[in-house]
């Protein structure tokens, strides 16, 4: 923890900002079933988590990216965003990342649901964080596993599910059984 806090106090230095983290997970997902961390998602999901943070009256937001492809978060068009600073470190170790995401993060944004690892640094957050995280978890909606299917038993209802829709993001109030069953209607 000493080695964390010491790499928090040297990366942050002053910013007093609201501390958002997006957990990216994308190598081992692509060409899987699971979806990996996209620009597609990510984009409009953090044009609402902005809003969202900025109507809870968090007005100075900055953002940590949290992960090991930080050629695909560099390629990130953020200028529109208005964050007070944008952070993209190279990853610590695992355990390192883990302990800085759930002791220094204030929201999260777990773009690849499927993580446990995102999962899992969100949990570890102080209470009350705000946790984001999109509502789908399998890039092939044929090969829906189980994790998707019961989703009301893996995230806590107090985290804010999001799906996209022609590039913009919302907050999907529905588990994934309700969704389906309204298809089938």
């Amino acid at each position: 923890m000493k080695q964390v806090n010491e790499f928090a106090r040297y990366l942050f230095k002053n910013d007093s900002s609201h501390l958002l983290c997006a957990h990216i997970r994308r190598g081992d997902f692509i060409g899987f079933s699971l979806e990996e961390a996209t620009k597609e998602f990510i984009l409009p999901a953090l044009e609402f988590i902005t809003t969202y943070l900025k109507n809870a009256g968090h007005n100075n937001i900055s953002l940590l990216f949290i992960g090991n492809d930080i050629k695909f978060v560099q390629e990130l068009n953020l200028t529109n965003y208005n964050f007070s600073s944008i952070y993209t470190p190279e990853p610590l170790s695992k355990g390192g990342d883990m302990c800085l995401g759930a002791n220094y993060c204030k929201s999260m944004l777990i773009p690849a649901s499927g993580s446990t690892y995102g999962w899992w640094m969100s949990y570890l957050m102080p209470e009350n964080s705000t946790v984001f995280y999109n509502s789908r978890m399998t890039r092939n909606r044929t090969e829906i596993n189980d994790k998707e299917r019961y989703d009301y038993n893996v995230f806590l209802k107090e985290w804010i599910s999001l799906s996209v829709k022609n590039g913009t993001a919302y907050h999907e109030k529905k588990w994934w059984h309700e969704r389906e069953k309204e298809k089938k209607n």
